[in-house]
């Protein structure tokens, strides 16, 4: 499981819609840097990160070296997400099922409840990884006079 933390920079929003007519608004997945590193979110829900936000995300790199987050913490707008373990876990079940009326098939269906309950098991791990993540960046110092021009 690979983490980090920083400023997220480069911020793309990615929208895409089903249908030609279809106008879909929210961002299905958001891509940005930090640190050098490409990170790309594509889970269930919206994405909530702009540039700037303070961000610590868990998840894998794959062999192009792009960070597919499991789990992110947004400390700027104090908002999480992740990829759904509740998912995975349901799908492990259901991957079994026809295993009971498909003998001939038992190790293939057994092999497809293992894949998504292990993915399920890393989602899991990645939300505890970003929940107990300590943020180690810079600190921003707000002064008495800042904070009386924030409220003006």
């Amino acid at each position: 499981m690979d983490i980090r933390q920083g400023i997220a920079i480069y911020v793309k929003k990615e929208i895409r819609s089903g249908r030609a007519d279809e106008k879909e608004t929210a961002p299905s997945a958001v891509t940005f840097q930090i640190g050098g590193q490409l990170i790309r979110i594509a889970i269930g829900s919206t994405p909530i990160i702009d540039h700037g936000d303070k961000i610590i995300v868990a998840g894998k790199i794959d062999k192009k070296e792009v960070l597919h987050v499991y789990a992110y913490k947004n400390l700027t707008k104090i908002v999480e997400g992740s990829a759904g373990w509740e998912t995975r876990f349901a799908l492990s079940a259901i991957a079994l099922l026809p295993s009971l009326f498909f003998n001939d098939l038992l190790l293939a269906f057994i092999a497809g409840s293992l894949y998504f309950f292990f993915h399920g098991v890393n989602v899991v791990n990645a939300i505890e990884r970003v929940r107990s993540e300590i943020w180690s960046g810079p600190i921003e110092q707000t002064t008495v006079d800042q904070t009386a021009e924030q409220s003006a």
